[in-house]
């Protein structure tokens, strides 16, 4: 990892308030939902479940019913993963980057109230998913 150097210092040395701020603005996005006014078992959720994967979300948006995620395979293979979101979704698309339909799947919901989706990223394969009528 690079280091940040000080040039207010001869040697051009890192502080360490300057190398955690870096190492804080490296860590992955873990999104999450909370509800403070709910049972501790219920007051958090992961939005999006992707254990294993080696995959990292890069980007999040929602519209109206739908959102969409951009996944990036930065550590994983090539084999078929399992994308889980808390909430229910009608219909599940692979989505070109340029917006463009690559595939349609029927999401499988989980007993627990997710619904669940397999993918193949190529390793430092980028792909956009969107969930529409997505709810909670």
């Amino acid at each position: 990892m690079p280091q940040i150097r000080d040039p207010s210092t001869k040697s051009g040395a890192a502080s360490t308030a300057e190398k955690t701020e870096s190492a804080a603005w490296s860590e992955p996005l873990l999104a999450v939902l909370a509800n403070p006014n709910g049972r501790p078992k219920e007051a958090r959720k992961s939005m999006l479940d992707l254990s294993g994967s080696g995959w990292e979300v890069t980007a999040m948006t929602a519209e109206g019913k739908s959102l969409s995620v951009r996944l990036f395979n930065a550590a994983g293979d090539d084999r078929a993963q399992r994308l889980s979101l808390d909430g229910h979704a009608g219909k599940v698309t692979r989505m070109e980057l340029n917006g463009d339909t690559r595939e349609v799947q029927d999401p499988t919901a989980t007993s627990d109230g997710r619904t669940t989706v397999e993918l193949r990223i190529p390793r430092f394969g980028v792909r956009t998913v969107k969930f529409d009528n997505h709810s909670l």
